[in-house]
């Protein structure tokens, strides 16, 4: 019913607020939002980590998890996808790369039929890619799908305190 998506939609806007690092770093911590994902979805989600031992700066991974949280949050929204898939990479000790994908709609399908001012989250990762200097992309074709990549090299990542 309109009660329960509206009941739900403010506990997913409540977390927001509330996301807390898990003392262990940003990989425990995505993989409780896959969990989460996992039970508040019908989508099959992947989470792929090649970076078995990445530890960032707190701010760095509290920013870098809100960012996986709106991707999540959209395409459970907005997607219709059967398929997510996570990946975590590293090239070399300097440089990290995040990959959300899904089999959805697309983009420019979900923004044709949204209601104005719906899909803030997209500038929302914007402006938190931006904020750690990382690079942040977003690929869609209707029908095909999105995917989200974000690259963070060290030599571009701002001192956060």
């Amino acid at each position: 019913t309109g009660l329960d998506e509206a009941n739900f939609e403010l506990r997913e806007l409540l977390s927001h607020f509330r996301i807390r690092m898990d003392e262990r770093g940003l990989i425990p911590a995505t993989e409780g939002l896959v969990e989460r994902f996992k039970n508040e979805s019908h989508c099959q989600i992947f989470f792929q980590n090649e970076c078995p031992d990445l530890r960032l700066p707190p701010m760095l991974e509290v920013h870098l998890l809100h960012i996986i949280q709106e991707a999540l949050a959209n395409i459970r929204k907005h997607s219709q996808a059967n398929y997510v898939r996570i990946l975590m990479s590293c090239k070399n000790a300097h440089s990290f790369h995040l990959l959300i994908e899904d089999d959805g709609i697309g983009i420019e399908a979900q923004i044709e039929n949204a209601i104005p001012g719906e899909h803030v989250g997209l500038s929302i990762m914007q402006e938190r890619a931006q904020r750690i200097g990382a690079e942040l992309t977003i690929e869609s074709e209707p029908g095909e799908g999105t995917r989200i990549e974000l690259l963070l090299e060290e030599a571009t990542r701002p001192v956060l305190a």
